[in-house]
């Protein structure tokens, strides 16, 4: 049977059970703990002084220097304020590493295509080439492939040209050759300077330089001329084997400071073409037999 006791902070009537006598209760209005007893036998109410305390409980030991809880979902310290710049603030910062990254890779990409660039222009891998006739070997950057050029010698006869493309920087090498006259091959500084000029007619050019010098014990000069489109030809002219040859590249800017294309030039040779001895036979009688020998007088007849 419940019974009635008087809550003795707020004076509220609360109805308890009767097992809950003796015991510690709390009151549902004011929240006040205090021990219930029957109507009659509650001692008088202490002062606020004397009244017995419930034990505080341990706060956790939380370091002052730790920051203020948020009313973030992932936080530990309750809800407080809840921060709406924050979902904004994250998604600048992933889009800044996006950024980096995207540039870094696009930087690697380009420093790894100019290297390459820069290794296959100054280094160019180069193939031996043996002339069909034998007569001259060279090293091509590439392919080669035959063709025909005009001289400017004889327009009705033109030159058997050798060449070879770099399309990646433009360059195109070749080697063509004229045979020589009698009287061409008795002045070769004439003929040296007519393939020179010949060279420059016809590819409408402007001679910067000529030097006369000598190609692995042949006269030879080599001579660099401008030509329309800031193109330029750097070229050396041979005489040699009865033939006048001349080797040369085209190339974008001036060739002076490309080394890779001295190794062209100094790996041209002149070769002399395979020749055929035939065998000497000893002279034969008519009918197959071999002519016998005198004899030879012996100096003791005489005596």
């Amino acid at each position: 049977m419940p019974i009635t006791v008087t809550c003795p902070k707020c004076r509220e009537a609360l109805d308890i059970p009767n097992e809950l006598l003796g015991g510690e209760v709390r009151c549902g209005s004011c929240q006040e703990i205090f021990v219930a007893h029957a109507p009659g036998d509650a001692p008088p109410p202490l002062p606020d002084e004397d009244r017995p305390r419930r034990p505080r409980r341990k706060r956790p030991d939380v370091s002052r220097n730790k920051p203020l809880p948020t009313s973030r979902a992932d936080d530990d310290y309750g809800p407080l304020e809840y921060d709406p710049d924050r979902k904004r603030k994250q998604g600048v910062g992933v889009a800044l590493w996006v950024l980096f990254g995207v540039f870094g890779l696009l930087g690697c990409t380009c420093c790894g295509v100019i290297g390459y660039f820069v290794v296959q222009t100054m280094d160019p891998e180069y193939k031996e080439f043996k002339a069909p006739d034998g007569r001259f070997t060279a090293e091509f950057p590439s392919d080669v492939k035959q063709k025909t050029r005009v001289t400017g010698r004889d327009k009705d006869k033109p030159a058997v040209s050798f060449e070879a493309e770099r399309k990646m920087v433009q360059e195109n090498y070749f080697i063509y050759y004229v045979d020589l006259t009698d009287a061409e091959k008795r002045d070769s500084a004439k003929v040296i300077d007519g393939l020179c000029d010949g060279l420059i007619k016809t590819n409408q050019g402007k001679e910067i330089s000529r030097s006369k010098r000598a190609h692995q014990g042949f006269e030879a000069a080599d001579v660099i001329l401008s030509m329309p489109g800031k193109r330029f030809i750097q070229a050396r002219a041979i005489v040699g084997d009865g033939r006048g040859y001349v080797v040369g590249v085209a190339v974008n800017g001036e060739p002076q400071g490309m080394i890779w294309l001295e190794h062209f030039f100094e790996n041209f040779e002149i070769t002399a073409p395979d020749k055929k001895k035939d065998d000497k036979k000893k002279p034969e009688k008519k009918d197959g037999k071999k002519p016998e020998k005198k004899p030879v007088p012996d100096d003791d007849d005489d005596n």
